[in-house]
């Protein structure tokens, strides 16, 4: 792994001045990072002090990158020059800083610039995470609780050419909004409807270039609640929005990356990770749409010509390593108390078919299980009578 720099402090040392000799270096190293430096140039002897360092990070279209451009600029003494620093993550950051300072989020104002603070950059384009607009109003009444805080925000990705694509994940577009609110039906919908800004979340995203296009398809998971029209009702109402997909630039719009769309479906991409160490992260994903995401999770093998495979070797073994043992004979599984243990029954079930009994099979003693608790596990039939079954042998 090559290491460079992450901050410097320079110590201008003049330890003296002898006979005149060529440019010469000594380095002093720790596990290929340089923490100290001596140079000697026109007979003048200057020591560095490297404070810290930090992996260099790899290019996107070979490796999958998960932490974003640090673009904060080391101050340095002006006979040493900082790292370039791409702009648009500069721009990004600072556009996050001021709509947060303008809506007066007092305390929460760190937590959600580090929400946002992302930017993963390539040398065709950079992805960054943008808070459109975000504003405090007065309590907003829905079916399920109150919203006080309203906004938008987005994924942007900006080529090399300056050309500019940007995505709005699921927005609202109703009516009965309250006054001041930063956010319209029409031109400027919303996605962020909560009485607290912790309720918005995104995950760490990943970024890889699956198709070697030069620019590098993006995981976006998220959730938050966001607001519902019911003009049949009048009323609004409140409800959990989550994303799972993987998206990408092409011909100047961001949108689901189709050959990982075709394998998912409805269901949810919960990671993208290496699981065969070709360099290639592959797809993990939950059974189906009603999953709330709980492993084991299918797996889509990474193929060399950007598509994937959910029924290769590869795939089959990787779903199984997740269920090492075989699963309990009877559904459902029960705590130490005799109530139903939903989680570990779905483990189980979904286990029994990646080691190889039929979904309907499994469905049909599940059901029969579940039918002595009185709806206790109902969830779990509905669930898995709606599995996706594709690949599973």
């Amino acid at each position: 792994m090559v290491l460079r720099p992450h901050s410097i402090q320079v110590d201008w040392r003049v330890v003296g001045r002898p006979p005149p000799r060529p440019y010469r270096v000594q380095k002093n190293e720790t596990q290929g990072c340089s923490v100290g430096m001596i140079v000697t140039l026109s007979g003048v002897t200057v020591m560095l002090a490297l404070n810290s360092c930090t992996p260099e990070a790899r290019s996107p279209s070979s490796a999958i990158s998960t932490s974003p451009v640090r673009a904060t600029p080391v101050a340095l003494s002006s006979t040493v020059e900082s790292p370039p620093v791409d702009p648009r993550c500069n721009a990004a950051r600072l556009s996050n800083k001021s709509v947060i300072q303008k809506a007066h989020v007092g305390a929460a104002e760190a937590s959600l610039l580090a929400q946002f603070d992302g930017c993963w950059s390539e040398p065709s384009g950079t992805w960054t995470l943008l808070l459109e607009q975000l504003c405090h109003v007065a309590p907003l009444d829905t079916d399920i609780g109150t919203v006080s805080w309203l906004g938008r925000w987005g994924l942007t990705y900006e080529t090399a050419g300056k050309e500019r694509a940007t995505y709005a994940p699921q927005a609202f577009t109703g009516g009965g909004l309250p006054a001041g609110a930063c956010i319209d039906t029409v031109e400027h919908p919303g996605n962020i409807a909560v009485s607290d800004l912790a309720q918005i979340r995104i995950v760490s995203p990943k970024v890889f270039d699956f198709d070697a296009d030069g620019h590098a398809e993006f995981l976006l998971r998220s959730s938050s609640t966001t607001l519902r029209d019911h003009p049949e009702e009048s009323g609004i109402s409140l409800e959990e929005h989550r994303i799972d997909e993987l998206v990408a630039y092409d011909h100047g719009k961001i949108q689901p990356y189709q050959p990982a769309a075709n394998v998912v479906g409805s269901s949810r991409l919960m990671d993208i990770r290496d699981v065969d160490k070709d360099g290639r992260p592959d797809l993990f994903f939950t059974f189906n749409g009603f999953d709330d995401g709980t492993p084991p999770w299918r797996v889509a093998h990474s193929l060399s010509d950007g598509t994937f495979s959910a029924s290769d070797p590869i795939a089959i073994a990787a779903e199984r390593d997740q269920c090492p043992s075989a699963p309990s004979p009877t559904f459902p599984l029960l705590k130490s108390d005799g109530s139903v243990d939903l989680d570990g029954t779905q483990t189980a079930v979904a286990c029994a078919m990646i080691r190889g009994e039929k979904p309907a099979d499994v469905h049909q003693r599940l059901q029969k299980g579940c039918s002595k608790f009185k709806g206790k596990c109902a969830s779990l039939v509905v669930w898995a009578k709606n599995v996706t079954t594709r690949g599973l042998k």
